[in-house]
């Protein structure tokens, strides 16, 4: 990524572009916290601080055509809608149901989450102070899980004439304590999205309340309790996919729950609010339940909007690609790639730690219509290669997340009718029955331009590829505000000793945690370790 300033937004329109819908200045950010002198994850004891070295390219990678894998059963656990990595754990998510879409567990003020530890196979139950069904969740800098809004509690089932109500509160889940803790409230909204900046800090934005869909974006300065109004406007619906791509720079891809035709895919200057229409996305107004991968490496900034639909109708096949690295010397623009095997909505998408785009489920028509498909994405060729097929249905309220191994589980369906989905199902990509490299000691703390010393272990015949940084997933309703997968650079010299540098670039690697993954030149992945950026 190229360090791109929003400023460049306003210049660009001026001179080439005309006139942009503009607001006024969001003003100063908060000053960037000085850098944590120790991390809860890593062992800081094995890793060695290094020369700063120039980073070289990657070894060749071939990527190979899959083989199949397998798919396994889990556990069960009652209505799971959102999904959370747990920073610094071993391999613990935060899986939660809120109500769960359900009017009784609501009247009983039944909000559940599980603390599930997937090494173990065990899990322990959560009642939550309010109901988190249908909040925006997000990973902060220190790692903490940042939820905001959802169902209120009195607007549950419905309220104002048969519209929902949304939660004005918002809370932080400590990974390793499990504290819960309320800080500041929000405008009170269901369906919002989360946003976080290259200072760490994070915008709110989107959602309804009572049938008003909210124009209102609301701002989090890294380190405080308090949310700001953000001075300028812009309606963004429920769960729009808006990503950072630059210093105060984001981008809509357009994949949302409620896509509309007066609000275009655009690039969006967080300043001041004004906005640059990204063309080329097509069938624009069916990409409802789109899902939308930031692909590896994110360095490349190419993103793709997979298929999608509308509340009627079927689905489309469509799949398009934009690519934000030409911004500012040219608008990006969307291009055909490779459509899906049939037309499918709710397809539920994921990085694995090699850098594969792996994809699954899906239906035909909104909540109907379940495909049992997986397929993984071939960048080069342009092609879906599928894969093992799941047993279970995966629908809306689904959800899917990787593991430190690199195995994906699904959770989660709520298909039309009342039913909902309460089987995990676990699949092993290709690379699980590999012999695989480990990663045996690496620091637990990086600072943006600073060198490592990482040792990794090698099967005999292999030779070190390339690094992957996964970025601490939260998962709803397919919507991830933060993933991203950027390629870490690395060095090895006379003796072995490898040395990775990490890119001095907080757009495009913003504070908070990462999976690091070291890869063979033949695509196999070590097991992901925990590291904190900042």
């Amino acid at each position: 990524m190229h360090r791109r300033s929003a400023l460049t937004l306003s210049v660009l329109a001026a001179l080439a572009l005309g006139p942009l819908a503009t607001g006024a200045a969001h003003g100063n950010r908060p000053p960037r916290d000085p850098a944590p002198t120790s991390s809860t994850g890593g062992h800081h004891h094995h890793a060695h601080a290094a020369h700063r070295a120039a980073p070289t390219a990657s070894a060749p990678r071939a990527m190979p055509v899959p083989s199949g894998g397998s798919w396994a059963p889990g556990i069960k656990l009652e209505r799971v809608v959102h999904a959370f990595d747990l920073p610094g754990t071993d391999d613990e998510l935060l899986l939660c149901a809120g109500s769960g879409n359900s009017p009784q567990w609501a009247a009983q003020r039944k909000f559940l989450c599980y603390r599930y530890d997937r090494e173990a196979g065990t899990y322990s139950t959560i009642q939550t102070p309010n109901d988190w069904f249908c909040n925006a969740a997000v990973h902060m800098h220190d790692g903490q899980i940042l939820v905001a809004s959802g169902t209120a509690i009195d607007g549950y089932p419905k309220t104002n004439g048969g519209k929902w109500g949304g939660a004005a509160e918002s809370y932080t889940y400590a990974p390793v304590t499990g504290s819960i803790t309320r800080i500041g409230d929000v405008l009170p909204a269901w369906y919002p999205g989360l946003l976080e900046d290259q200072t760490g800090g994070i915008y709110k934005h989107g959602g309804n309340h009572d049938g008003r869909a909210l124009t209102e974006w609301e701002y989090l300065p890294r380190g405080a309790t308090t949310w700001q109004r953000v001075p300028w406007q812009w309606r963004t619906r429920f769960y729009s996919d808006i990503r950072l791509i630059g210093d105060d720079l984001a981008a809509y891809t357009g994949a949302s729950s409620w896509p509309s035709a007066d609000r275009p895919a655009s690039i969006l200057d967080l300043t001041t609010g004004s906005r640059v229409t990204t063309p080329g996305l097509r069938q624009p107004t069916r990409r409802k339940a789109a899902a939308s991968i930031l692909l590896f490496p994110a360095q490349d900034q190419k993103v793709v909007v997979i298929g999608g639909g509308t509340n009627s109708g079927p689905a489309i096949r469509d799949v398009d690609l934009i690519d934000y690295s030409v911004w500012p010397t040219q608008v990006p623009r969307f291009t055909p790639r490779a459509p899906l095997p049939q037309g499918m909505m709710l397809v539920l998408a994921t990085l694995l730690p090699n850098g594969q785009l792996f994809a699954t489920g899906g239906n035909t028509v909104w909540r109907g219509g379940s495909v049992r498909w997986a397929a993984i994405y071939d960048q080069d060729a342009d092609v879906w290669r599928e894969v093992a097929a799941p047993r279970v249905d995966r629908n809306y309220h689904s959800t899917l997340m990787t593991d430190l191994d690199g195995r994906v589980s699904t959770y989660g369906g709520d298909p039309k009718g009342n039913f909902f989905e309460d089987d995990e199902e676990i699949y092993s990509p290709w690379y699980v029955s590999e012999p695989r490299p480990s990663i045996s000691s690496h620091p637990g703390h990086m600072t943006h331009g600073g060198s490592y010393v990482v040792d990794v272990d090698l099967p005999p015949g292999t030779t070190l590829g390339y690094f992957t940084l996964d970025r601490a997933r939260a998962d709803t309703h397919l919507y991830v505000p933060n993933q991203s997968m950027p390629e870490l650079p690395f060095t090895v010299d006379g003796s072995g000793q490898v040395t990775v540098t990490v890119p001095d670039d907080p757009a495009l690697l913003p504070p908070g945690y990462y999976k690091l993954a070291a890869n063979t030149t033949g695509a196999v992945p070590s097991r992901q370790v925990w590291v904190h950026i900042d």
